[in-house]
């Protein structure tokens, strides 16, 4: 089943007033590309039930026109990412986190594509305290540049940092065992990634941060990231972004 909307249909022009966030808007001002924030797709899904989306991995321009090509057959929505290790600063990806949103909206264009399309970016890796003044610097770029959201990966930072990281109410909050995201289908504390799901108004950031009770970590990093969330909070409330 195709996409039921035509690019000249009033609620596909809806769709592009209400559904893109200001940083689209702003990059993008005369794009027709229905590219959303990845939090509108999580909110349909729990809203419809029982659904899922694709996260697609978006490493080369014929990954994206193939995954926008078979989404808009199936009139599904459709998340388009890439992770640090293959489109962040000095990674082996010719699509990266700077251009992927100009290459999806590209290929949206071209191909007459209107299913919603959020932009990803994937497992941006925190692995130690120094990578955090770094990343300061560096996400809002990613931002800027299209993203509509980030999972921010912390999982190399142990030791009980889930229990000093605390969400803010209203923040969503889950914990993940391998590939279970389901909230009702959580692992023991021992074995856990916990997941802050830090909610813009128009962007989303996941952070994973492993719970290791046997490790030992130093105070200040526990100290350092609980900062470091609480700034990536305050970046999705800027206007930019909300």
């Amino acid at each position: 089943m195709a996409s039921n909307y035509t690019r000249d249909s009033k609620a596909y022009q809806k769709a592009l007033q209400i559904g893109r966030p200001p940083n689209i808007v702003k990059l993008l001002p005369e794009s027709q590309a229905l590219i959303v924030s990845g939090k509108y797709i999580d909110l349909a899904m729990l809203t419809k039930g029982r659904a899922i989306a694709m996260a697609a991995n978006g490493r080369s321009h014929f990954v994206i026109r193939g995954a926008l090509l078979a989404a808009q057959q199936a009139n599904a929505c459709l998340i388009v990412e890439i992770a640090r290790s293959e489109g962040g600063a000095g990674a082996y990806c010719a699509v990266n986190y700077w251009n992927i949103a100009r290459q999806v909206n590209a290929a949206c264009n071209e191909l007459g594509i209107t299913i919603p399309v959020a932009i990803h970016a994937d497992h941006y890796g925190i692995k130690k305290e120094a990578d955090i003044e770094p990343a300061r610097m560096e996400i809002p770029t990613i931002f800027e540049a299209g993203m509509t959201s980030i999972a921010i990966d912390a999982s190399h930072i142990k030791n009980n940092v889930g229990k000093k990281v605390e969400a803010p109410k209203h923040c969503k909050e889950g914990v993940e065992e391998g590939n279970t995201h389901h909230r009702s289908q959580v692992s023991n504390p021992g074995q856990a990634v916990k997941h802050l799901q830090i909610d813009g108004d128009n962007n989303t950031v996941k952070v994973e941060i492993h719970n290791h009770e046997e490790s030992k970590q130093k105070s200040s990093e526990k100290g350092q990231l609980t900062k470091f969330v609480e700034w990536l909070i305050s970046l999705l409330k800027k206007p930019l972004l909300t």
